[in-house]
């Protein structure tokens, strides 16, 4: 425990960094999102495209919130279900 908690001190523990971005499922869509989005812009005045860059950049901010709370809501319910197990281990 004191390794990781270490690692976790220096910053060297970044679980963005264990993505799936290397899954086939994941990018195959990723490739569909791209190909229809092309395809979308391509109709566009100028003015549309710039909207459609905000709404992409809101989209893109809304999804980094919702990831990083859904990060720690599962890493504060890790660290429940540890409690929990650590008090039924101990019998107190």
């Amino acid at each position: 425990m004191d390794n990781i908690l270490t690692e976790l001190w220096y910053g060297n523990v970044a679980p963005w960094e264990q993505s799936n971005r290397l899954d086939r499922e994941y990018k195959e869509l990723t490739e569909l999102l791209c190909r229809n989005r092309d395809r979308l812009t391509e109709g566009l005045t100028e003015a549309q495209k710039e909207l459609l860059d905000k709404y992409d950049e809101c989209q893109n901010e809304l999804s980094a919130k919702t990831e990083k709370n859904a990060f720690v809501q599962g890493f504060c319910l890790g660290m429940r279900l540890l409690a929990a197990a650590t008090y039924t281990q101990t019998g107190e």
